[in-house]
C-alpha cells in the first residue's frame, strides 16, 4: 500500500515527544515538535496535521481547555 501510514509508529512519535525531558511549555511546540518528527520517520508523509489538547489549565472556569493545531506540508508538494 503506497500511501498507508503506520498508526503504531506514529503514536510512537507522538509518545516520544511527550515524554521527552525537554519539559515542553507551550502546545504549539509540543504540536510542531510531532509534525516535525513524523515528517522525519515517513518520507512518504506529504501533509500532516496536529491537533494538542490540554485539559488542566491554569484559568479554570473561564475555559475547559486549550488547543493549538498545526498543519505542515512537506516542501515541494
Amino acid at each position: 500500500m503506497k500511501y498507508a501510514l503506520n498508526y503504531e509508529e506514529a503514536f510512537f512519535c507522538i509518545e516520544e515527544v511527550i515524554t521527552a525531558d525537554e519539559g515542553y511549555n507551550l502546545v504549539e511546540t509540543i504540536a510542531n515538535e510531532i509534525l516535525q518528527m513524523a515528517m522525519e520517520k515517513f518520507p512518504n508523509l506529504e501533509k500532516a496535521s496536529v491537533r494538542v489538547r490540554k485539559m488542566n489549565v491554569p484559568i479554570r472556569h473561564v475555559v475547559k481547555f486549550i488547543e493549538a493545531e498545526q498543519t505542515l506540508t512537506r516542501k515541494g508538494q
